[in-house]
C-alpha cells in the first residue's frame, strides 16, 4: 500500500492543494496550503465574480505522537512443579556393525 501526502512547497504544512499556473507559456506546478493559496483562490473567485468566505481561525492540529510498542513481558523461571518433563532427544540409534560381523551373518544365513 502506498500513501502520498501533499505538503505546501513554502512551509511544508498539510493538507495542501496542487496548482498548475501557466504564465506566458511557462507552466509552474505548486503545492500550496490554504494560507498560501488564498491569493490565488481570490483571483479565481474575482474572475468568476464570486467572493470567498473569510478564512476560519486555523486551529493547529495536535502534533502526531509516536508511541513505541511496549516491550514484551519477561518470562520468569517457573518452578519444577510447573515445568513439563524434559523430552528425550534422539531416540534409538542404529547398530554399528563391522565388515567381519556382516560377513559372518551372511555365512550363517547361507548355512540355514
Amino acid at each position: 500500500m502506498k500513501i502520498q501526502i501533499v505538503a505546501c512547497d513554502i512551509d511544508k504544512e498539510t493538507p495542501a492543494k496542487s496548482y498548475a499556473i501557466t504564465v506566458d507559456g511557462e507552466e509552474h506546478e505548486l503545492d500550496l496550503c490554504q494560507e498560501h493559496a488564498r491569493p490565488i483562490d481570490e483571483l479565481i473567485a474575482a474572475a468568476k465574480g464570486e467572493t470567498l468566505p473569510e478564512p476560519a481561525k486555523a486551529q493547529a492540529a495536535p502534533p502526531m505522537q509516536f508511541t513505541p510498542p511496549s516491550p514484551a513481558p519477561r518470562k520468569t523461571a517457573a518452578s519444577a512443579e510447573q515445568k513439563p518433563a524434559a523430552k528425550k532427544r534422539g531416540g534409538r540409534r542404529p547398530k554399528i556393525t563391522s565388515m567381519e560381523e556382516i560377513e559372518a551373518a551372511k555365512a550363517r544365513k547361507a548355512q540355514d
